[in-house]
């Protein structure tokens, strides 16, 4: 008896959300597009994952900073080394932020980078600095080796261009 009412409320719950009676927001949806500006959710790891294999949805995941507030280039497939591939990439050349020089990310990393900047960094930075980040220094993001520089074992995630090495902030205030 019991296994039947929750088998027809989940019937009646689907029914809702087909017909638009119930909506879930765009931003606990897992089957919604990501936009850079929706809150974080935990759907919004899942998201992000999907991007890894998904080029189209990736960049459209970009376009969805407002105009003039990110500067990218996407990027053909190529491997600069043999063993290290990369695929799915972009050129990232400035955000809300400057960059001390522009870097390749996956566009996955591309995403997920702007998303920190826009949901956390800037707001920390406003609180406890008083001033927004305006450059960000970095050594990189792309180098074909393993985790540690180890000569055996996994591969780092700087080998996909998965990994930004942040070494300092430059604030709008000039600290």
């Amino acid at each position: 008896m019991r296994s039947t009412v929750i088998i027809l409320c989940l019937i009646a719950l689907g029914v809702a959300l087909q017909k638009g009676i119930i909506e879930i927001p765009r931003h606990w949806a897992p089957w919604a597009p990501l936009h850079v500006d929706d809150p974080i959710t935990p759907v919004t790891q899942l998201k992000l994952k999907r991007l890894n294999d998904d080029r189209d949805a990736c960049l459209a995941a970009l376009d969805t900073v407002p105009e003039g507030e990110l500067r990218y280039t996407p990027l053909a497939d190529y491997s600069p080394t043999a063993s290290c591939p990369l695929s799915n990439i972009v050129r990232m050349q400035s955000s809300s932020v400057r960059f001390s020089q522009s870097f390749v990310a996956s566009c996955p990393l591309a995403i997920a980078w702007v998303m920190y900047e826009r949901h956390a960094l800037q707001p920390a930075a406003q609180e406890i600095m008083g001033s927004r980040v305006a450059q960000v220094n970095h050594v990189g993001s792309f180098a074909c080796r393993n985790v540690y520089g180890r000569e055996t074992g996994r591969r780092s995630e700087h080998a996909t261009a998965e990994a930004l090495d942040v070494v300092g902030f430059q604030f709008e205030n000039g600290q």
